[in-house]
């Protein structure tokens, strides 16, 4: 249980991006007999970086590329028949014109600004700290890049009165500082997933397979990120990119699970996502958001 409550904490509050690695770009490998679309995330397990890599998304994300940002999430976590659930709602300003570069001159990010009131089914988002992760020439670092506005409630709303509900809307509203005109619209968040892992075999005997379901009723895509845990530790790395074809169950190749450092990592983190996504007209410029429904389900590896 303390593991789970740590991990779901990793998970929503993290809030970290992952940018400048000097990893080789993710490969694609095309898996015919499942029809699955795989793509390796992290190259390089001994590299505890890429530990940060779980986020509200459930992988590695970058959403400094992107002007304006909103995110909604609803998330739950399985693991020993117990599931947790949380909601989270942030949106992100940067300034473009305002780069944050390494002291090697490479730009890892913009900074934010917080012009405005932002809120989230009429509950005012709080503006805390977003922090940069990167590396550079060998070397770690980090970066203040400003405030972004977050909403975020565990179980029993513990932190803040939000509630993502899927297969529905959250209402978004912006007012600026400035005398420019209030901003409000629904976004739309994905169907509830439901998911279940089925694992046999064993890694003592290198047969481990993996068959997964999820419930198939909503047309939003299904996205998988496998996952692993560091044994003894609270470090979680996303390790593949899974995009199956929406059927509701698909086994995975074997050699996909046996792959996995066996003395390195304990527990399989299997992550379903249904996303949304779209843009929409904001003052002279445009928001992007992002609206997700997760289920992730944490196996101990047998």
């Amino acid at each position: 249980m303390k593991k789970l409550s740590l991990y779901f904490g990793i998970l929503l509050l993290s809030g970290l991006l992952i940018l400048g690695c000097d990893k080789p770009a993710p490969t694609e490998l095309v898996q015919d007999q499942n029809q699955l679309q795989v793509q390796v995330i992290a190259k390089d397990t001994q590299d505890e970086f890429y530990s940060n890599g779980f986020d509200t998304t459930g992988v590695v994300s970058d959403l400094s590329k992107l002007q304006n940002v909103i995110t909604v999430t609803g998330a739950k976590i399985t693991y020993q028949n117990f599931t947790a659930k949380a909601s989270l709602a942030q949106t992100i300003f940067f300034d473009m014109k305002m780069p944050v570069h390494t002291q090697h001159g490479r730009i890892v990010g913009y900074r934010t600004v917080t012009p405005g009131t932002v809120k989230f089914n009429g509950i005012t988002a709080k503006q805390i700290p977003l922090r940069v992760m990167f590396r550079d020439h060998g070397s770690f670092g980090d970066s203040l890049l400003g405030d972004r506005y977050v909403l975020y409630s565990g179980r029993n709303n513990n932190v803040n009165p939000f509630n993502y509900t899927a297969g529905s809307f959250v209402g978004y509203f912006f007012k600026p500082d400035s005398m420019g005109r209030a901003v409000s619209f629904n976004i739309r968040t994905p169907a509830e997933i439901n998911a279940n892992v089925k694992i046999k075999g064993s890694r003592k005997n290198n047969n481990l397979e993996a068959t997964l379901e999820w419930d198939n009723s909503s047309a939003d895509p299904v996205e998988i990120i496998l996952g692993a845990w560091v044994r003894n530790s609270n470090l979680a790395f996303p390790l593949y990119r899974i995009k199956p074809k929406d059927n509701g169950r698909v086994k995975l190749p074997a050699s996909l699970l046996n792959s996995i450092p066996q003395d390195k990592f304990d527990k399989f983190i299997f992550t379903f996502i249904r996303r949304n996504e779209g843009t929409q007209p904001f003052l002279n410029d445009r928001l992007h958001i992002k609206s997700q429904t997760i289920h992730t389900i944490i196996v101990d590896i047998p």
